[in-house]
């Protein structure tokens, strides 16, 4: 059965809190020091999303955090490729979550994070969390929340706990992904983590998080939308759940998933299934949708999917009245050609009934996405998934959408291409 998502985009009154709706951000993991697989990952980052504006790694950047010469090697590893780890950029370039190798326990392994990823501790830790050291902090970019929390070593309660519970119960914006090194799930390599799914799963849930990004199991999987509601296999819940992707493929020696280990193979989505599959994630947030990537080495785009941001009860955006259309219009879809799915973007200058239709190349009706239905004046977006109105996918061709109303009507092509 198809599911069709429809937001509006909000804007925030006032400059300081209009945010871009236009950018991209990286998340990997599982680096290992400089390694030839992490360099060629890097290497399709910059080829592939040379416009991202930072990285986050969900841990493991190198094999031995107390070992200074694999910090170094890390460190001469990611300047080659990109000119900088950017700690004094704002936010900085690359930043990380502790992973169970970093050794940020110990005084000496402490020192080397807080040396080569210094723009946490000193842009987010410094002053407002005592015992973080770098280790777990919370920033705002653009129109998302970021908390980056540490399943290592650092208490999963106390100040870390009550650092997360702010962040997302108070939490302005209209995304928030959460980023920590232990998946809560089991694939096969690593076990259960009911610890993390109960203190930090369950919370970022009921608050709207969008999705959770994990390491530790050097492959990539990708959940369905889960409920987060104390089940070790959780029931999927396609409208407001939380994907879990692991993504710890970034270069060190891979894992073999195992995806229906513990029958919980009905939630996973997609994985990495050989030792070649080394890669990334790219986040393209464009309107109110987020364009999500997985990204292989050697370019190839291993896996899509196209989300909307879950409701938030601390996000109060509301529209600014110079900023609402004053005519109608209907974009181009993006993407396009169309692989899977695609967001339809329209614009109402005025409260208004709406129809959006899908047609082939004949001019046959085959879908219809929005039937006679009331929009306020803003900015909206719907997204087709390929499937006529029998939920069947369509074949590759050229088709039309028609966008209609009682004073306006406009017709746009589009490619599949599957």
């Amino acid at each position: 059965m198809k599911i069709i998502f429809i937001a509006s985009i909000v804007l925030f009154i006032g400059t300081s809190n209009v945010f871009s709706q236009d950018w991209k951000f990286v998340a990997y993991g599982d680096t290992r020091n400089d390694n030839p697989e992490h360099r060629e990952v890097m290497h399709s980052m910059l080829t592939n999303t040379p416009d991202a504006k930072f990285i986050i790694s969900s841990g493991d950047v190198v094999d031995n955090g107390d070992v200074l010469s694999q910090w170094e090697d890390w460190y001469t590893s990611v300047t080659s490729v990109f000119g900088t780890t950017g700690q004094n950029q704002s936010p900085p370039f690359y930043m990380a979550s502790p992973g169970n190798h970093g050794a940020t326990e110990t005084t000496l392994g402490l020192a080397n994070w807080n040396n080569f990823l210094s723009g946490q501790k000193e842009q987010f830790c410094d002053g407002k969390f005592v015992f973080s050291e770098g280790k777990y902090f919370v920033f705002d970019y653009e129109n998302v929340r970021f908390v980056v929390l540490d399943s290592d070593k650092s208490t999963v309660t106390g100040e870390q706990l009550t650092m997360l519970m702010d962040a997302i119960q108070n939490n302005p914006k209209q995304w928030l992904i959460a980023v920590w090194h232990h998946p809560i799930f089991d694939f096969g390599e690593k076990a259960y983590e009911d610890e993390f799914h109960e203190a930090w799963g369950i919370p970022l849930y009921q608050n709207g998080a969008d999705l959770i990004f994990n390491g530790h199991s050097h492959y990539y999987v990708r959940t369905k939308k889960l409920n987060l509601n104390g089940e070790m296999n959780p029931p999927i819940d396609l409208n407001n759940g939380i994907p879990q992707i692991v993504v710890g493929n970034g270069g060190a020696t891979m894992d073999v998933p195992v995806p229906d280990h513990d029958n919980n193979g009905y939630m996973v989505e997609s994985y990495t299934t050989t030792n070649s599959q080394f890669g990334y994630s790219e986040l393209h947030f464009k309107g109110d949708s987020l364009f999500y990537s997985h990204i292989l080495r050697d370019g190839t785009v291993f896996d899509e999917e196209i989300y909307t941001p879950n409701f938030k009860a601390g996000y109060t955006g509301i529209h600014d009245v110079d900023a609402l259309p004053t005519e109608y219009a209907v974009s181009q879809n993006y993407p396009n050609p169309i692989k899977s799915s695609t967001v339809i973007q329209f614009e109402v200058p005025k409260e208004a009934n709406l129809n959006l239709e899908i047609y082939d190349f004949l001019g046959r009706k085959i879908d219809v996405l929005i039937d006679n239905k009331s929009f306020g004046a803003g900015t909206h977006s719907v997204v087709w998934e390929g499937l006529n109105y029998k939920g069947e996918e369509v074949s590759n061709g050229m088709y039309f959408y028609k966008l209609s109303t009682m004073d306006f009507t406009k017709s746009l092509n589009m490619i599949v291409l599957k």
